[in-house]
């Protein structure tokens, strides 16, 4: 879930900044406090990825047999 999670963190900053309107501190603020809890879910996804493991999740199927699938995995 955390590959999905780190999309959904950028998708709700959007939505704030967004509302922040004409006041420049403020959407920057949200731009950090997204960034930094961006960083930490990645951060969080490390030791899987030391061990060699895939940590991922799938969304839906395109079609039958076709996954739409995040995926973090140790080259990623």
């Amino acid at each position: 879930m955390t590959p999905l999670w780190a999309i959904l963190v950028s998708l709700a900053a959007v939505l704030f900044i967004a509302a922040s309107g004409s006041r420049p501190n403020l959407r920057e603020g949200w731009t950090l406090l997204a960034a930094a809890a961006k960083f930490v879910l990645v951060l969080t996804l490390i030791p899987s990825a030391m061990a060699g493991e895939r940590v991922g999740v799938t969304l839906f199927e395109l079609a039958p047999g076709l996954p739409f699938t995040l995926v973090a995995d140790p080259l990623g």
